[in-house]
């Protein structure tokens, strides 16, 4: 087995480069080129060698320029069988051919702003305090920053940096009554406890109870 010279190698390599585009079968090109197994194996690998440090040499430019022309003639191929399906009638081979084309076609702006040579847009999908920011124009937007820096200096004029056990109990809302109206009879039990806490001492003891309840959370809050 004679070992093949550098030039007879790239020029076996750039054969079999050309060949492997247009599909044809590694023992087609073997037999083209006259090689034996051990030398079409070098040459082989002379071709992956080669054309790996073409491309780390390479700016990503001018990468991106052969990435766009061999597509265009993967799409030029497409259209020519999409001409002869629609002449056809194949209408199902032809959909698929279309999409098959606007997926290259889609993939050739994808790559070319994954090597930075097309601005890509962020995804208008950020939240911010909850507010979903996408669907909103300038004027809503300032109206919404407004509103929640106002709450936001509210609640800082309120408690500020102020101790929360030093905070003074909120008070209590119980509604317009503790039961609904229903035009049955009451129970007596029922009547007694209600007149209870209408007293003054009744209300005051509610109070007392809830305002410990607060305080109990707001420690176990500060502790965590």
């Amino acid at each position: 087995m004679a070992l093949l010279k550098r030039r007879e190698a790239l020029e076996a390599a750039a054969y079999i480069y050309e060949c492997r585009i247009r599909g044809k079968r590694d023992k087609y090109i073997q037999e083209q080129l006259g090689l034996d197994a051990d030398q079409y194996a070098e040459a082989c690998k002379f071709l992956l060698e080669h054309r790996s440090e073409q491309l780390r040499e390479m700016p990503r430019e001018h990468v991106y320029v052969e990435y766009v022309i061999d597509q265009k003639k993967n799409i030029k191929d497409l259209d020519s069988l999409i001409r002869n399906l629609d002449a056809n009638s194949q209408y199902n081979a032809l959909i698929g051919a279309i999409r098959l084309r606007s997926d290259i076609q889609n993939k050739i702006l994808d790559r070319a702003q994954e090597f930075g040579l097309v601005k890509k847009e962020a995804e208008k999908r950020e939240l911010i305090g909850g507010i979903a920011l996408f669907d909103l124009g300038a004027d809503d937007l300032r109206k919404k920053i407004v509103s929640h820096t106002k709450g936001l200096a509210e609640v800082m004029r309120d408690y500020g940096e102020k101790d929360f056990l030093r905070l003074p109990a909120p008070e209590l809302h119980y509604g317009e009554s503790a039961f609904e109206t229903t035009g049955e009879a009451v129970d007596s039990a029922d009547e007694d406890d209600e007149a209870e806490l209408e007293k003054p001492s009744g209300r005051r003891a509610a109070k007392e109870a809830a305002k410990a309840a607060i305080m109990s959370a707001m420690k176990k809050v500060k502790t965590r």
